[in-house]
């Protein structure tokens, strides 16, 4: 009998217990049905409990997005937390993003024996992931942790995404702001507690110390998210009356850097020696000191 896509693509992700283990803890109904959002494979449906993945993508794609979504189902999707504060949503949000394509990116790596596609497409799609995910591997001696550690933060060097991600949460917040939550903005939650809690695989911390808890590391942001922080704190005085202090321990990079970054990447130029990065309090105020 001819296998459906859907068996297809689990035949694919039984080849690594990495996956079978993050799929089996996200629970989800599986659907293989066409996606809304055509830039990506697969889309995890919170209300219904359901991955779609979309079927004009080959089946290792599919395979592969079905572990990334999954990693999110397992917390009930990418969520903020009216109750905190706008860096420690910041920091939330990239680090659930950030943890999915590190757990992806280490079972397209388990998988490049059966499935060498499986590698093939996730260093496509994430290069500089699967570029660091690689050497760590090769230093450390295959110690997977270890290098889905340094698959994690390679993810904040993927600035469009990071960008992309930073917007979706102060969109979000917007949405939260007018529902008159008590102490709206109100709460902080160190960088620690939020790494442990979200880069771990059956309790186990892959994360080791002192990335999260670094604002210039895990909380930089660039200047068209720095005003779009600007627009979202002004209006939460005025419609919250939330007066959020964290926006001033966030850090903004200097576009020059991370455009130079970007152009060293895409054409293999030189990397300037130094970023030079702003408190965001300097930036709005016209102050670029440090």
């Amino acid at each position: 009998m001819t296998k459906n896509r859907k068996d297809l693509a689990m035949d694919i992700i039984e080849a690594s217990p990495l996956a079978k283990n993050i799929v089996n803890q996200a629970g989800c109904n599986i659907y293989v049905i066409p996606s809304t959002h055509r830039e990506e494979a697969g889309e995890y449906h919170m209300d219904k409990n359901e991955i779609h993945l979309d079927p004009t993508r080959t089946n290792t794609e599919m395979a592969l997005a079905l572990v990334n979504k999954a990693r999110h189902a397992a917390r009930n999707g990418v969520q903020v937390d009216p109750a905190c504060d706008l860096k420690t949503n910041l920091k939330s949000t990239r680090a659930q993003f950030a943890d999915a394509v590190a757990v992806e990116c280490a079972v397209a790596h388990e998988l490049k024996g059966k499935h060498p596609a499986a590698w093939e497409a996730f260093s496509k799609e994430h290069p500089k992931v699967a570029d660091s995910y690689q050497a760590a591997m090769s230093k450390t001696g295959n110690d997977q942790a270890k290098s889905m550690s340094v698959a994690f933060k390679a993810w904040y060097q993927e600035y469009d995404n990071v960008a992309a991600c930073d917007k979706r949460t102060i969109d979000l917040l917007t949405k939260e702001m007018g529902k008159k939550h008590q102490d709206f903005l109100g709460k902080s939650v160190d960088g620690e507690q939020i790494g442990a809690r979200i880069c771990n695989i059956n309790g186990k911390s892959y994360l080791g110390k002192g990335f999260m808890s670094d604002d210039i590391k895990s909380c930089t942001v660039d200047n068209k998210t720095a005003q779009k922080i600007a627009e979202f704190n002004s209006n939460a005085k005025r419609v919250a009356k939330a007066d959020d202090k964290s926006i001033e321990s966030i850090y903004v990079a200097d576009n020059k850097s991370i455009e130079a970054q970007k152009a060293k990447e895409a054409a293999k130029k030189e990397q300037p020696k130094e970023s030079v990065f702003t408190k965001l309090s300097n930036f709005l105020s016209g102050n670029n000191g440090r």
